[in-house]
């Protein structure tokens, strides 16, 4: 087997009609740091999120260029859907003949399905039920009401702390406030919602949140 090393080229071209990742490889003798001119190689490639879970995962067989470059495409329509966005940024690793010879950061989200998956959050989506999240020992509960106030109950050993006060929205971060004047230095907590896991996600300390 001949020491191989890898250079990832071009980190995602996301092809939007199809929802594919385009990345090239460029693979050269270790030893003598020439490319690896028109060889027939088989690449193994892994999508994974922040929290190293596997979105994607192919196989695929090429020849490379008189540059040593491989150009491989990755994912379906699919690929996406089965993602959690609130655990970017991505990250995207090659396996060479048996041997992972590297690992590198998504620079470059598919805006299209990012925007796709995680919409806009709206208040009547927010206010439709209880948002629920574990933590060590206690359980957390967050309700949000029209009139822009919400409700923070936190139970432990079947006790109860209630916090209220103001919330503001904007895209999809949530603010949090224990006054309704919404002065800078009141802000209680400030969080995200996702649409493609439908939680709320961010909230220093707390669980994720999820509707029940």
């Amino acid at each position: 087997m001949k020491p191989t090393v890898l250079t990832i080229i071009c980190l995602l071209a996301a092809m939007a009609a199809k929802a594919q990742i385009g990345y090239q490889v460029s693979l050269l003798d270790q030893a003598t740091g020439a490319p690896r001119v028109n060889e027939y190689v088989t690449v193994k490639i892994d999508l994974t999120d922040n929290a190293g879970s596997v979105i994607c995962s192919e196989t695929h067989s090429a020849t490379t260029n008189e540059f040593g470059v491989i150009s491989v495409t990755i994912g379906d329509a699919d690929t996406f859907a089965r993602m959690d966005w609130s655990r970017l940024p991505l990250w995207i690793s090659a396996t060479v003949e048996g041997v992972v010879i590297g690992k590198s950061q998504v620079l470059n989200v598919p805006v299209a399905e990012y925007a796709k998956r995680t919409g806009s959050l709206t208040k009547e989506l927010l206010c439709s039920k209880t948002w629920e999240g574990n933590g060590r020992d206690e359980i957390y509960k967050l309700d949000f009401y029209k009139n822009g106030d919400y409700k923070l109950v936190k139970v432990k050993d079947a006790e109860e702390e209630t916090a209220t006060g103001y919330y503001e929205t904007d895209g999809n971060m949530i603010f949090l406030y224990q006054s309704r004047d919404g002065a800078d230095d009141d802000i209680f907590e400030f969080c995200r919602f996702s649409l493609s896991t439908n939680t709320i996600v961010g909230i220093k300390d707390f669980p994720v949140m999820k509707q029940h």
